[in-house]
């Protein structure tokens, strides 16, 4: 297939520094940019007003509030008008994407009613591909430390079922695979199903298993430039993200070789 383009991940304080490094080397093609809340969208608009930044590429990272299994109708609403907002707010950059997180629920409520939630994830996304039908939307894997019932709120999409079954619902080509390798490594799933079945992108950032800690790759050990180049040629992402600080980023693009402009 086409060759995957290779992005970096910013959010607003460091939002700067991402984009020098995207000036810096030409094999970066686009900044996948986090949005909270209105304020964030300001300081994108700030810097990509700027004439030498007027031909960055942008894709976006949805809140990650964004819950698409809200089962209260009313708080549903209310979340879908937030997320709805932002896409508006920002489509005069036509980003690439929109990645984003499925949510969360009780516990208890999730593992008793889990198809009913998937169907709810299901009607969030088609809502919004009704009501801006060019977006693509990537969903996207997380972790969740919870395994019994509780009060806590648990992460929904720790598991490749979860993906399987609501891709095969949605039945939608603008919904695709987010594969974040951090999230499964703490989870210690294997998404290769969902991967190989499905439109898939990229987030690379590894860690111990313990925590998210957004770690790149080593001139040494497994997670080497061999360990990266493998991966992508095993699976043929669309996109892939560095999603890491400034400085790892830069260790990491160093590492790949990639080409400076």
């Amino acid at each position: 297939g086409d060759v995957a383009m290779i992005g970096i991940s910013a959010l607003s304080y460091d939002l700067e520094q991402k984009i020098s490094l995207f000036h810096d080397y030409r094999d970066i093609e686009f900044i996948e940019y986090g949005i909270d809340e209105a304020t964030d969208i300001e300081a994108l608009n700030h810097h990509l007003s700027k004439k030498e930044n007027k031909d960055i590429k942008i894709s976006i990272h949805l809140p990650l509030k964004t819950n698409l299994v809200e089962d209260i109708g009313f708080l549903r609403d209310a979340n879908f008008n937030y997320v709805s907002n932002i896409i508006r707010e920002v489509s005069y950059l036509k980003p690439l994407y929109f990645n984003t997180h499925l949510g969360n629920v009780f516990y208890s409520k999730y593992t008793s009613n889990y198809k009913n939630y998937i169907q709810k994830a299901n009607e969030f996304i088609q809502r919004l591909l009704v009501e801006y039908p060019n977006i693509n939307i990537y969903t996207e894997n997380v972790y969740s430390f919870l395994n019994q019932a509780s009060s806590d709120l648990c992460a929904v999409g720790t598991k490749p079922i979860e993906f399987m079954d609501l891709f095969e619902i949605a039945n939608n080509k603008s919904l695709g695979f987010c594969f974040d390798l951090g999230h499964a490594l703490i989870q210690d799933e294997d998404f290769s199903n969902v991967i190989k079945n499905y439109n898939s992108m990229f987030h690379f950032n590894l860690n111990d298993k313990t925590s998210d800690q957004h770690l790149g790759l080593s001139k040494t050990g497994k997670y080497t430039k061999k360990f990266f180049y493998e991966l992508i040629d095993k699976y043929g992402f669309s996109y892939i993200v560095l999603e890491l600080d400034s400085s790892k980023a830069k260790e990491t693009i160093e590492i790949l070789e990639l080409n400076k402009l």
